[in-house]
């Protein structure tokens, strides 16, 4: 024989402010033409919250680890004036911090 207890849960929001991440490491800005570019995106959560990154702006190419924060690009031409990149670190509860370089 199984048993069976059946009950009901009462969803609220969270009376919790959240608190929001933070960008801590600092942008590498200059790349090299046909060469790896690597940047590793740090943020931190004063709440303990998983952070995940992605890129608001980006030049065509660049992509970001969107767990670990790490940002790519190989440049295969030369731009006509200096790239625009936004990272985004987005927590848990959809706090964000971003980081314009």
């Amino acid at each position: 024989t199984v048993a069976f207890q059946s009950f009901s849960v009462d969803v609220a929001p969270s009376t919790v402010a959240n608190r929001l991440p933070a960008i801590v490491s600092q942008p590498i800005t200059a790349a090299t033409l046909n060469q790896v570019y690597r940047y590793d995106v740090r943020a931190t959560d004063p709440d303990g919250h998983a952070i995940t990154y992605s890129l608001r702006t980006a030049p065509a190419g660049m992509r970001i680890e969107t767990t670990t924060g790490r940002l790519l690009w190989q440049p295969t031409t030369l731009p006509s004036a200096p790239v625009q990149v936004v990272v985004v670190a987005t927590d848990e509860r959809q706090g964000r911090a971003e980081q314009a370089f």
